[in-house]
């Protein structure tokens, strides 16, 4: 089973938390819809993705997640700031009808993860930009 490392926050970019799936699109619905009220960030009311990154097994996401989240602030905010330096919702962009203004270098997740098309539209836009 594939696995995504993920870090989602608070409207003031505050909150950090970090979790794993393996559908990103669905968990991602589950914490802006509060599923769970008495969830961590249903009571921080935290829903916006700002990070992740993609594995080939569960078990790989999960070392990964227990990485960051041993991890200070400090090192937290490098790795988002490393992908996502507007902290723009990546949410938004999980069902590939939007195009990411700036690629972020993990995205390879592909559409097993409900990203649709997104890894093609981010080789489009890489050739486009040259890199």
């Amino acid at each position: 089973m594939k696995g995504i490392t993920y870090i989602i926050t608070n409207n003031n970019n505050y909150v950090l938390y970090t979790g794993v799936t393996s559908n990103l699109k669905h968990r991602m619905l589950q914490h802006q819809s509060k599923t769970y009220l008495n969830s961590f960030s249903s009571r921080y009311n935290i829903w916006k993705l700002i990070y992740y990154e993609c594995f080939e097994t569960i078990d790989e996401a999960i070392k990964r997640e227990k990485q960051i989240k041993a991890g200070s602030r400090n090192k937290k905010l490098k790795l988002i700031n490393g992908m996502n330096p507007e902290w723009k919702d990546l949410s938004l962009f999980l069902d590939g009808s939007l195009r990411l203004p700036r690629p972020p270098v993990n995205f390879h997740c592909g559409s097993n993860f409900g990203l649709v098309g997104l890894a093609m539209t981010v080789q489009v836009m890489l050739i486009l930009d040259g890199s």
